[in-house]
């Protein structure tokens, strides 16, 4: 597994709450002799890294704002995704030279095998979703019911956003104000943990041997003919961002037959674009996997960040176990 994404999801996980974590399951999850000494506490605390099921908290999130709405007279259903792992990722690790010689990042390219899918559709809500679900539900209702659902949803915040330095009181924000408010009240308990724990990873990223590495793998990259990269997760933020340039204008173009995915039906409507998209991906992830080899990154920055782990462990066993047992309770309290 990619050092990157092992903690760089977590880490910014955690600078927005404790028990709002955003998901991680998008991204593989570690073998289980790749896993460090915060991995256990993390995945009991995001939910846990299995990408073939909901992530816990984004779950508990939604059904608390369907609670809500229920309670208001409407329907809403709660949107959560799940990811899927791909059999290539076990078979050939997922940011490999093998995976990249052959599917890139899995962006344009199908390593869930034809009709499959991939990153960039994963990353689009799905038809008859439960956005897609929300959004019928509410062309449904009549003008007046549907700002009574908004009103309801958000409270005055659907109608007149704060102006800019404004506080946001949200005893008056509905549903998603209600969300925040135990949210809120939930985050107090384990506030200087988490700042603990995002100044540990921001160590890991400063941390001599690991800029080092960057440094080295940003020079390799730069003689593979992509300058200009200063951080690992560039090559791919690179990739996915011209992927999505061309992509989401594609899709809107086309439309899907029956059985067939939307990335079907963008293949068969610019098949020479397309491929000369994939073939621009592989190459920028055949030199990212090429040169973190070359500069041994996976393994400086594995052993960088188990180091700063178990300092983290060793010195906030009790506030993680605490933690850990908050959220226990809080998804036993929403069943």
């Amino acid at each position: 597994m990619r050092a990157r994404s092992r903690h760089a999801c977590a880490a910014a996980a955690v600078a927005v709450g404790a028990l709002t974590l955003t998901s991680c399951s998008d991204q593989p999850a570690p073998a289980q002799d790749d896993l460090g000494p915060l991995d256990g506490y993390l995945n009991e605390i995001l939910g846990g890294t299995n990408p073939n099921a909901p992530d816990a908290e984004t779950l508990r999130r939604e059904e608390l704002i369907a609670e809500c709405m229920a309670e208001q007279g409407f329907e809403y259903y709660p949107v959560v995704s799940v990811a899927g792992t791909s059999p290539l990722e076990h078979e050939l690790g997922w940011g490999s030279l093998e995976f990249a010689e052959q599917f890139g990042y899995g962006y344009t390219t199908e390593p869930w095998g034809p009709g499959g899918g991939n990153l960039w559709e994963q990353m689009r809500p799905k038809e008859g979703g439960a956005d897609a679900r929300n959004a019928k539900y509410v062309a449904s209702l009549s003008i007046e019911a549907k700002n009574e659902y908004q009103f309801a949803l958000g409270g005055v915040l659907s109608v007149s956003p704060p102006a800019e330095g404004e506080e946001i009181d949200w005893h008056e924000a509905g549903c998603m104000g209600r969300l925040t408010l135990v949210i809120q009240a939930e985050e107090a308990q384990f506030a200087e943990v988490q700042d603990a724990l995002g100044q540990a990873f921001s160590g890991i990223e400063l941390d001599p041997r690991v800029r080092d590495a960057v440094v080295s793998w940003a020079s390799c990259m730069a003689g593979a003919g992509y300058p200009n990269l200063s951080a690992v997760a560039d090559a791919e933020d690179l990739v996915a961002q011209t992927v999505d340039s061309f992509m989401t204008p594609a899709a809107a173009r086309v439309e899907p037959g029956p059985g067939e995915t939307l990335f079907d039906a963008i293949k068969a409507s610019a098949p020479d674009e397309l491929d000369a998209l994939q073939a621009q991906e592989i190459a920028v992830a055949v030199a990212d996997a090429t040169c973190r080899e070359q500069v041994d990154y996976e393994r400086i920055h594995r052993e960088v960040e188990n180091e700063y782990e178990q300092e983290f462990v060793d010195a906030h066993r009790d506030e993680l176990d605490a933690w850990v047992d908050a959220v226990h309770t809080a998804e036993e309290a929403t069943g």
